[in-house]
């Protein structure tokens, strides 16, 4: 795992991508334990990209830990003055303090937190039915920095080699996404919190997200606040409309505006329409049935009576 990542790292090895992939399989030691943790020594921190459950979920997984027990042991680690920091399985722990255990299963790992967050983040990816786009942002891009932490860290010992991987390749390959995918997902972690939800909750699509992420917190603000909070849609075009002001340093009130309001009111120009009295065309009745385009044909008689009408 991290110790031949390491390992290699000192002896000036190439890192290879199955070496590095390394760092996200966290298969339990064969002489690892499940021991049994009072509930009362436990942390869990609300640090990690993933939400904690509704309370809707979090009533099913109660339900569903009344019937069946714990199946899956929680995994922690040790922390200052005798307690364990819940690394993976904190909806679980959170379920079993709910339902008035006073003890849970868990495995006991040392870990550094490099280690624990990939190990947080490998148990949700692999593990979670549904993940919503804000999470794989926050998460995604976690992943993505710590691998370029551990991997691009100066040491003259290493050789050239050590350094040609991409990390969004391989996190992207260990989760089944494509590198533009894992680009575009690490883009959103760039919205305000309020963009995200929108995100999340569809109101706002994922390509206009990664437009709007260009923005600055103060140009996401106002706009949020002058325009999205008073109904105004965006869509990628103009979020990218956004984006190019804002890279020359034209993105004002004025010039927002431009784009989300002056084009918002524009109309569009009402269609013209005619009603005829069809006895009136009676006379002209082999000519209508029997013409393929009627309407070319009236157009250029008004176009005729046009002409000749400039001439008078």
């Amino acid at each position: 795992m991290a110790n031949a990542f390491t390992d290699a790292l000192k002896k000036g090895k190439e890192v290879t991508t199955k070496l590095i992939d390394n760092l996200f399989e966290y298969a339990p030691d064969e002489d690892e334990k499940v021991v049994i943790l009072p509930c009362e020594k436990l942390i869990i921190k609300d640090n990690q990209p993933f939400k904690l459950h509704s309370e809707e979920k979090l009533n099913e997984l109660v339900e569903g830990i009344k019937r069946n027990g714990l199946i899956h042991a929680i995994i922690v680690r040790p922390a200052e003055n005798g307690l364990f920091e819940v690394v993976s399985g904190r909806n679980r722990a959170r379920a079993a303090i709910q339902i008035g255990e006073e003890n849970i299963k868990a495995v006991v790992r040392v870990l550094d937190d490099y280690e624990a967050r990939l190990l947080m983040l490998d148990a949700n990816f692999s593990q979670r039915e549904e993940i919503l786009p804000s999470e794989k942002a926050k998460g995604y891009r976690a992943e993505v920095e710590i691998l370029n932490r551990r991997g691009k860290r100066p040491d003259s010992s290493l050789g050239n080699n050590c350094l040609n991987f991409d990390a969004r390749q391989i996190v992207g390959s260990k989760n089944k996404e494509s590198t533009r995918n894992i680009t575009n997902y690490i883009r959103l972690s760039y919205l305000i919190p309020e963009f995200l939800d929108l995100v999340d909750l569809k109101k706002l699509h994922i390509t206009a997200g990664v437009e709007l992420s260009y923005l600055g917190e103060n140009e996401q603000k106002l706009l949020l606040d002058g325009y999205i909070s008073n109904g105004i849609k965006l869509n990628k075009e103009k979020a990218a409309e956004l984006r190019k002001l804002a890279s020359e340093n034209k993105l004002n009130e004025q010039t927002m505006a431009e784009i989300l309001l002056a084009r918002a009111e524009e109309k569009k120009k009402p269609l013209i329409t005619f009603k005829f009295n069809k006895e009136r065309f009676t006379e002209f009745s082999d000519i209508i049935n029997n013409e393929p385009n009627f309407e070319e044909l009236f157009i250029t008689f008004l176009r005729a009576y046009k002409e000749k009408q400039a001439q008078n």
